[in-house]
């Protein structure tokens, strides 16, 4: 029998994020990745132009871990992220990487020509699940940065569109993106579609779902 299986654990990362962290979290982490930055590889502006997505407490430990996301004027770099592990103010573990001299690769200022309606719209287009509503988001998140918008009609879950950095050319360049998540009704894939922010023309775009054996076709 065939099914579908989403990666849950890529889409948890490229379209829902992490748990919200507070501000005065987010000050205090910064502070100890600062505290840390050469033995995590990072210069002063690197903190600076970094996300805390998530940090907790791992459960019956005192190892504090911290996820820290690339970004450039405010936006994430798309899978670019720092895997830290802290324990009494100390980094005792690190994994993840981040694109080097972002800011002399982008291919904007930060401020997007195409805004996340028209993305959605193109990206829409793109999977042959144009909509007849009016796209208007129902939800901002993010200081601006990402937008929902339900279902729109067309999609099995509520579709997404954030702005990102997204590497291109094996990280020699970075272009501004809208990207999108939709779940189209006519078919069982779940897409992650790049927009260019600039151009509104897609980019890149990814099937989260996997199709998998686990056990005999069945028949009729």
């Amino acid at each position: 029998m065939r099914k579908n299986v989403l990666l849950a654990i890529l889409l948890l990362l490229s379209v829902a994020g992490f748990t919200q962290v507070s501000e005065s979290d987010k000050a205090i982490e910064l502070d100890l990745v600062n505290k840390n930055n050469s033995g995590i590889g990072l210069s002063s502006k690197d903190v600076e132009n970094s996300i805390v997505s998530s940090t907790y407490i791992v459960a019956g430990s005192d190892v504090r871990m911290v996820y820290l996301q690339q970004s450039y004027k405010g936006i994430p770099v798309y899978n670019q992220l720092h895997v830290l592990a802290f324990r009494n103010g100390q980094l005792v573990s690190t994994a993840g990487s981040r694109v080097s001299a972002v800011e002399n690769k982008v291919n904007s200022n930060g401020t997007p020509a195409t805004d996340a309606m028209s993305a959605v719209k193109t990206a829409l287009g793109d999977v042959n699940a144009a909509t007849n509503e009016l796209i208007v988001p129902v939800n901002i998140l993010d200081e601006g940065r990402r937008f929902e918008f339900g279902s729109l009609g067309v999609s099995t879950e509520n579709i997404f569109s954030e702005l990102i950095w997204f590497p291109a050319e094996d990280g020699r360049s970075a272009r501004l993106a809208w990207q999108v998540f939709v779940a189209p009704q006519n078919s069982s894939a779940y897409w992650l579609i790049r927009v260019d922010a600039m151009t509104n023309t897609v980019i890149s775009k990814e099937n989260l779902t996997l199709s998998c054996n686990w056990g005999p076709e069945e028949t009729q």
